[in-house]
């Protein structure tokens, strides 16, 4: 038996990964009927997008309360981390441009990239695989 013969191993490059992502933005000081309503708009949207993409495999949302802070968790099925990134700062302009539909302030989309929301003060992500 020789030693040094080499161990081919699948090449699974390709295939994709699931990935566990946490996205959190924090919502303007605002009234707590206006911040649920945002919230239930960010929820529909996000039902939406799962049912139209099979990639976001599940995802749950919670309210930090007064600190104003939301958290989303997901399961994303992708061939690597930059497509997830990708397809998450998507989904969140899109729930983010639902639930400011609720907000009178801002039921638009910013105009540029670096013009921020009202409703919402920061979005920030962090993706991280799992096998």
């Amino acid at each position: 038996m020789n030693l040094e013969q080499e161990i081919l191993l699948p090449d699974n490059t390709d295939l994709p990964t699931a990935y566990n992502v946490e996205l959190s933005f924090r919502l303007d000081e605002d009234a707590l009927t206006s911040r649920t309503r945002r919230l239930d708009l960010v929820r529909r949207e996000i039902t939406q997008i799962q049912t139209r993409d099979d990639r976001l495999m599940s995802w749950q949302l919670t309210h930090a309360g007064t600190s104003g802070w939301v958290y989303v968790t997901a399961v994303v099925v992708a061939s690597a981390p930059g497509e997830v990134a990708g397809l998450t700062e998507d989904w969140m302009r899109r729930a983010i441009a639902a639930a400011n539909t609720g907000c009178t302030t801002s039921a638009r989309l910013p105009r540029q990239r670096n013009e921020s929301f009202t409703c919402f003060d920061t979005v920030t992500a962090q993706v991280s695989a799992s096998w």
